[in-house]
């Protein structure tokens, strides 16, 4: 598994994104803008995601990271 890096508009502003792999919870750590935003894993067929307190993501965006992940690796 890669790390992937890329940039995203959010609102009037363009972030960077960053998912990084990490092998201690089988998933991929979320940094948008070096906030991190939680982790997203693929579990019993579905990505899913432990957000923090203040993530900006939302449903729709855990399938789209997720989709993302899947074609680049």
């Amino acid at each position: 598994m890669k790390d992937i890096e890329f940039d995203a508009q959010f609102g009037n502003a363009v972030k960077r994104v960053k998912c990084a792999f990490d092998k201690s919870v089988s998933g991929y750590q979320i940094l948008i803008g070096n906030f991190y935003q939680g982790v997203i894993s693929y579990r019993n067929g579905e990505w899913t995601a432990h957000l923090n307190s203040r993530s900006i993501l939302i449903g729709d965006d855990v399938f789209i990271l997720g989709e993302i992940i899947e074609k680049e690796n």
